[in-house]
């Protein structure tokens, strides 16, 4: 982007956020303004409908406190299997009494005694089909279960056989004792509270329901919902707390909810109200809110771009000139009219241009004066390299060394003196072979510049070092880095082999190992410590130019260790193994299969 777009961008930017955030702010507080205004007229609506329920449910609670306390009903209950002409006196006399008080109360669908037995008492006999009764078992077990020995009354809605919802208030029944026998039940019609509920309704699209405490819908609006669940995750979100409100999905539509538990049945009050209608009321700040934020970002925007114009027009000006200047076109701005600064900035331009021509004539004179200056310097340079090759070519070359070695072999050979012609000889083999330019070479020219290096060893130290090659004829061809066998067998003639042994020996092998190509050379002198030894192996492996280790020896393996790793890498070089008293082998590890450039 450049600089005019990345202004007018930061302009936008730094005037679309606030505008934003303060839109944003408002519709928030009036949306959570609105919440709380629907969520206090809810609570005093449901508050209002719960009281009329639980009014009305503790009506029918004391109607049917009578019957509890009734002498018969506690004879009933404590009969045993032999009386039965008194368990019918008092069945009659318990029915009489259901009787009487369904007639005065309308809403009561049946009641019954059931004791832990298996006996029991209806206030009607009731068949949900010529072969289907009363289901009494199933019930006792039901509500013995939620109905606690204090004889508290339990209310809960549940299914009948005919798939007709009722509720269900229950208490145990108390022998004389004190003891729990049985169990009340009162079944009231849903119809009868169905008219509270249906009076709390608050719009065309708003929906009031009610969930017992295992999230199942007893009442419904909508009748085809009776008797399902709502969602896990909607129950959660109500399980919290005894009130509150949440928006949450029902069928494919937010909805907001305001809950309520009720204090008798624990039965929760819900109301949900489309979102969508909730907002209703601010949903005309809404659009004056973003549409008042429009018209000011579009003439913000206007307004910026015209100072944004006025800034960016004489830098582009001026960059056109500078890539004039670029091209070695040296030429003036002219007079522009604008912000100070950048009129400031356009006559700093033109005097750095007056300047800059000045500074370019003065360095062409200096360069050329310096480019003259140095060709005279070039040509003594050139001068002494002359004098100073032909000062060396005047020196002992390599041939004339060769010459004067091959001239003392002769001699010997004359004056009958094999040992200076044997002396001669090799040292005149091992330094041609030295001066090759070559980086790698075979293991058989190693070899053989060993064995001269030997034969001057025997003479220098008039004792004899037993060699044994046990190398394959196959290996003879195979490339080595040169000079790194001869350091070897001189570290094991110098420390391996210092001490005088008479029958000193080296050995030199080979072998292939997993792509590598390995060489060693090992004597039977006097070893190294562990200590040594580690000591080496680490003096090896560092490549601090600055360490230092005592013995020429370490210098010498360190030496042939990094040729190595320089030509073929890290993972190649020396390997130590020695054992005190016994003797020490250096092991050589190359590539099996390597070609170096040069060699």
């Amino acid at each position: 982007m450049n600089l005019f777009q990345r202004l007018f961008l930061f302009f936008l930017i730094a005037i679309f956020i606030p505008l934003f955030i303060s839109s944003l702010i408002i519709y928030m507080r009036a949306a959570h303004s609105i919440q709380k205004q629907v969520g206090e007229y809810l609570h005093k609506n449901i508050l209002v409908t719960n009281l009329q329920v639980d009014r009305f449910l503790e009506g029918y609670e004391q109607v049917t406190l009578p019957l509890v306390t009734d002498p018969n009903v506690k004879e009933f209950v404590e009969l045993g299997a032999n009386q039965e002409l008194k368990r019918y006196q008092v069945y009659s006399d318990i029915v009489d009494k259901m009787n009487q008080i369904t007639e005065q109360n309308d809403a009561i669908d049946l009641m019954y005694i059931i004791t832990a037995e298996g006996r029991s008492i209806l206030s009607e006999d009731r068949y949900y089909s010529p072969l289907d009764p009363f289901p009494i078992e199933k019930v006792y077990q039901e509500l013995s279960e939620i109905a606690p020995d204090s004889g508290k009354v339990v209310f809960k809605a549940r299914k009948t056989m005919d798939g007709k919802i009722v509720i269900t208030f229950t208490r145990k029944i108390r022998g004389t004792d004190f003891e729990p026998r049985g169990i009340l039940g009162v079944d009231l019609t849903l119809s009868s509270i169905e008219e509270f509920w249906s009076m709390a309704n608050l719009g065309e699209r708003s929906n009031l329901m009610i969930l017992d405490d295992e999230g199942q819908i007893i009442y419904h609006p909508d009748s085809n919902l009776f008797g399902s669940y709502v969602r896990s995750k909607t129950q959660t979100a109500m399980s919290q707390e005894r009130s509150g409100s949440f928006i949450s999905t029902w069928e494919e539509e937010q909805k907001f909810y305001y809950y309520q538990t009720a204090n008798s049945t624990n039965w929760k009050t819900v109301t949900t109200i489309p979102k969508r209608e909730l907002y209703e009321p601010i949903s005309g700040i809404r659009i004056v809110a973003f549409t008042s934020g429009g018209l000011s970002l579009l003439l913000a925007s206007l307004l910026a771009f015209g100072f944004t114009r006025s800034i960016v027009k004489p830098i582009h000006l001026l960059q056109q000139h500078l890539r004039k200047m670029e091209k070695g076109i040296w030429s003036k701005v002219p007079k522009l009219d604008g912000p100070a600064e950048i009129v400031s900035l356009v006559k700093s331009y033109n005097r750095m241009i007056e300047e800059l021509k000045k500074l370019i004539d003065k360095i062409y004179h200096a360069e050329l004066q310096n480019q003259k200056t140095q060709l005279k310097v070039q040509e003594r340079e050139i001068e002494m390299q002359k004098n100073e090759l032909q000062a060396l070519q005047s020196q002992i070359n390599p041939h004339f060394l060769y010459n004067t070695l091959e001239t003392m072999n002769a001699y010997g050979l004359i004056k009958g003196s094999d040992e200076i012609s044997e002396i001669a000889d090799s040292l005149a083999s091992m330094f041609r072979y030295s001066v090759k330019n070559l980086e790698v070479v075979t293991l058989a020219d190693e070899l053989d510049h060993i064995r001269s290096y030997l034969v001057i060893q025997e003479h220098r130290m008039r004792k004899n070092f037993t060699l044994k090659i046990c190398v394959h004829p196959n290996y003879f061809d195979k490339e080595i880095v040169k000079l790194s066998l001869q350091p070897l067998v001189e570290n094991a003639i110098e420390h391996g082999l210092k001490d005088g042994e008479a029958l000193g020996e080296i050995k030199i092998a080979a072998t292939m190992k997993d792509e590598l190509f390995l060489v060693s050379v090992e004597d039977n002198g006097q070893g190294m410590s562990l200590a040594r030894l580690h000591e080496m192996r680490r003096f090896l492996q560092t490549v601090d130019k600055e360490s230092q280790m005592d013995g020429a020896a370490g210098i010498g393996l360190k030496n042939i260790h990094r040729r190595i790793q320089l030509l073929f890498g890290d993972k190649y070089g020396l390997q130590l193994e020695s054992e005190l008293g016994k003797g020490t082998r250096v092991i050589i590890k190359v590539p099996s299969n390597l070609r170096v450039e040069g060699s």
